[in-house]
């Protein structure tokens, strides 16, 4: 019997490449980072495809902004392989086909799961994929007095990570809380921030659910 002598940190890049390489790689998240950039917290890769040629999507995920790279498979799989391990921790592999999640603690020892994956839909390869949300920033025009946004609508310099904050607040809103339309919902704002928060469950129990707050 043939023994498998790879480490796991080995294991989970050569998975990322076999998902990779046969078009089947749903998403990748890179996450526990201990490198020079403080600001660094997350890689987020995908595969998409731009005029014609199938490539790696890199979103290095800052505290105040992500920053975009696309490379060529080689090429992104290379960086992926150079970071893992050495700046990044952690890392979950989602393929149409199997999910791997490892982890290396901070005294060297790693751990790896795999798990098979009945078949799903085939890896969407859109390179401009817009997001729904619960709330757009458009739909949020008290964004602008509370200093988050310009007064055409665009993120300030800075309040990138609110602005998410408050996107993924509404998400998760919605997903937890769906009582019924014409239900009377209290809500206690302890003032101790912006009330932007406030504004969105706000507008979210109003607008989304019809709830009378």
């Amino acid at each position: 019997m043939q023994m498998n002598t790879m480490t796991p940190v080995a294991d989970l890049i050569d998975a990322v490449k076999s998902a990779a390489d046969s078009g089947t790689l749903s998403k990748l998240t890179l996450g526990a980072y201990r490198g020079p950039d403080p600001s660094l917290k997350k890689l987020l890769v995908r595969l998409v495809e731009i005029q014609g040629k199938r490539k790696l999507s890199l979103v290095y995920r800052h505290k105040t902004q992500d920053i975009t790279k696309n490379f060529p498979l080689a090429a992104g799989l290379s960086e992926i392989e150079k970071v893992t391990g050495a700046e990044f921790h952690a890392a979950h592999l989602f393929s149409t086909t199997v999910e791997v999640q490892w982890q290396r603690e901070p005294g060297g020892r790693e751990f790896i799961t795999r798990r098979e994956i009945a078949a799903t839909l085939p890896v969407s390869l859109e390179h401009d994929r817009t997001k729904e949300r619960v709330l757009e920033k458009s739909a949020m025009p008290w964004l602008h007095p509370l200093g988050l946004t310009t007064s055409d609508g665009s993120v300030k310099t800075g309040k990138t990570a609110k602005v998410r904050q408050i996107e993924k607040f509404t998400e998760l809103l919605a997903h937890h809380v769906k009582p019924a339309p014409g239900t009377t919902i209290h809500v206690a704002d302890m003032g101790c921030g912006s009330g932007a928060l406030t504004f969105a469950i706000y507008q979210f129990l109003r607008e989304h659910i019809g709830a009378e707050v």
